[in-house]
């Protein structure tokens, strides 16, 4: 038995963006949110809400994101970890 992605295992998680850019981050908020309405029926009818919370939480997150911080955190690590 394979292990699939899903919030219970994050390390098989890879969230991608380009400080940049909020839209690069697409494809990554999608496959979070496939994976965390996988199952239940009552979180699918809400994805749209959750694409929407991601885009918010990635644009807070990118304006306070420095790439010059001390920490060397990079924003995906910020997001993460809660750093921001």
């Amino acid at each position: 038995m394979t292990q699939q992605r899903s919030p219970n295992n994050p390390e098989k998680c890879f969230f991608h963006i380009q400080p940049e850019s909020v839209l690069t981050a697409a494809e990554s908020i999608a496959q979070c949110v496939r994976c965390m309405t996988r199952g239940n029926q009552q979180l699918q009818s809400l994805k749209a809400d959750f694409h929407q919370i991601a885009y918010q939480t990635t644009l807070e997150a990118q304006a306070e994101y420095d790439p010059a911080d001390q920490r060397g955190a990079s924003l995906i690590t910020m997001q993460t970890c809660g750093l921001t």
